[in-house]
């Protein structure tokens, strides 16, 4: 399974989320492209990334700097020539440290794979955490990456 089956985006939203983000994407296909439109757009996709709901304004204003057209014309083009970076992973000889929340929308076997890859990994699965733990939770994401310069000696 490659990593683009295993982003359900819309499966971490509620059925009101799912349908208002179906209004805004419309919104914004007909060519409304303003920043209104982009940040009700955001509004209703930022609950996927988060675990903690009180971050979805961040991620909301976050989003609004992309473009989705863009962004899926790259994913079709990485599925198109099945896009594959274990051999380059396999290269890697430094030490790596990935950092997942468990609630990720992206699931955790993409990080899983990276590991099984990579000659130093560490992995670092947080608690109560989607995609963005440095806002879900500050406290352990910036602990581990202090912890992790430290055992490599450069803290």
């Amino acid at each position: 399974m490659d990593l683009f089956a295993r982003i359900n985006i819309t499966a971490r939203l509620s059925r009101t989320e799912r349908d208002s983000l179906q209004y805004w994407n419309a919104q914004i296909n007909k060519g409304d492209t303003t920043y209104h439109a982009r940040l009700q757009r955001g509004k209703y996709l930022a609950p996927a990334y988060v675990f903690n709901k009180a971050n979805v304004p961040a991620i909301a204003e976050r989003l609004t700097q992309g473009n989705p057209t863009i962004n899926q014309l790259v994913y079709q083009s990485m599925r198109h020539i099945d896009f594959d970076c274990t051999e380059g992973l396999k290269q890697l000889k430094i030490p790596v440290l990935i950092i997942q929340g468990k609630e990720d929308l992206i699931d955790r076997t993409t990080a899983e794979t990276a590991i099984n890859a990579l000659e130093n990994p560490t992995l670092v699965l947080l608690e109560k955490c989607g995609h963005y733990g440095w806002l879900d939770q500050p406290k352990a994401y910036f602990e581990s990456i202090d912890n992790y310069l430290k055992q490599l000696d450069i803290l």
